[in-house]
């Protein structure tokens, strides 16, 4: 698999592929959420924007998408426009990261922290 170079402000975003462009099963055994919308990777309309995309990008690495935040969750995952209550909530957890789309790529690209 190849990949997906997505035209966006500033610059195509480049979504990361496991073994490709990223160290494969970086995300395993972490939950996500999204919030906000991610016009840089594109795909769906609306409140869905790009969201699609993103699922599929963690997915790829090993990770799992939720719908809200909870003590389960990991990282919250923040786009444009997000929703304040997710923030609010993850922000309550220290164990709760919060991380752009950008930052997620940083991450595949250097692969699991090792304890």
């Amino acid at each position: 698999s190849r990949a997906v170079a997505v035209a966006a402000p500033g610059g195509a975003f480049i979504v990361p592929r496991p073994g490709a462009s990223g160290v494969a099963d970086t995300c395993a055994g972490k939950t996500f959420v999204m919030t906000g919308i991610f016009p840089e990777v594109g795909g769906g309309a609306g409140l869905n924007l790009g969201k699609d995309r993103v699922r599929a990008m963690i997915e790829s690495f090993g990770g799992r998408v939720t719908g809200s935040v909870s003590g389960k969750t990991d990282v919250l995952v923040v786009g444009k426009d997000p929703g304040m209550s997710k923030v609010t909530k993850a922000r309550a957890n220290p164990k709760i990261a919060l991380m752009t789309i950008h930052d997620l790529k940083m991450g595949y690209r250097a692969g699991p922290k090792t304890a």
